[in-house]
């Protein structure tokens, strides 16, 4: 199903990167597709915490495909991803995430991946919103795993705040490695946004740990584990 709906409407969200406008529109109505289709219901809080009119590096924590839909139907501001390079070699979906501004990184290529980094850094600088992954890769069962240092790199160059974003229950709502959707209701948290002004690059190892740990800690408070 949401390979059919990308299908269907990335060709058109390929075409919206001239207009900012076009973009949101058709990137919410391609994951409110996706998410009514599987039965997805989400509650949003927090929402107070991101005015629109600032930019800001939301880390959110991974474990479901829908993680993408949900993240895109709840923030309100026009942003991109750091994304893995795989990502945008599928036919139709990478040509469309390249071309509206979405920035691949190669883990494999040191300088390539720091080149990705120091992109997004740039970018964000100029007043775009970004998502990141900060695990890299979606958890099994729902629980923090480590995060890549990367975004904290990013965060301290761009001088942009992070927000902390948690999302409950996708995992149960489709796991890794299955194409089953169960509908139910997700839930996405926006914390309140963290400068990381305070932080220089030798302390981006305590910056990324004071993040994991507010993250962790709102996963317990709101049931997740």
């Amino acid at each position: 199903m949401i390979i059919f709906l990308t299908m269907i409407f990335f060709p058109f969200i390929l075409l919206s990167h001239f207009s900012q406008k076009l973009y949101k529109i058709l990137s919410l109505l391609w994951s409110r597709s996706i998410l009514k289709t599987g039965g997805i219901r989400i509650k949003i809080f927090g929402i107070e915490n991101i005015p629109s009119e600032n930019s800001f590096l939301f880390l959110a924590n991974h474990a479901s495909l829908l993680d993408i839909p949900v993240l895109m139907s709840a923030i309100p501001h026009n942003f991109r991803m750091l994304a893995k390079k795989e990502l945008f070699k599928i036919p139709i979906f990478g040509q469309a995430i390249r071309a509206t501004g979405f920035v691949p990184i190669n883990r494999a290529n040191r300088e390539k991946a720091f080149q990705s980094l120091q992109l997004v850094a740039d970018r964000l600088r100029e007043g775009q919103s970004f998502v990141i992954f900060p695990e890299g890769t979606r958890s099994i069962d729902g629980h923090l795993q480590a995060f890549k240092k990367g975004p904290f790199y990013i965060a301290i160059k761009a001088g942009i705040p992070v927000v902390p974003t948690v999302i409950i229950g996708t995992h149960r709502a489709l796991a890794k490695n299955s194409m089953r959707i169960n509908p139910g209701t997700v839930e996405i948290h926006f914390g309140q946004p963290v400068s990381p002004t305070p932080y220089a690059l030798e302390e981006m190892e305590t910056f990324k740990n004071f993040i994991w740990k507010s993250m962790n800690e709102r996963l317990i408070a709101y049931g997740i584990l």
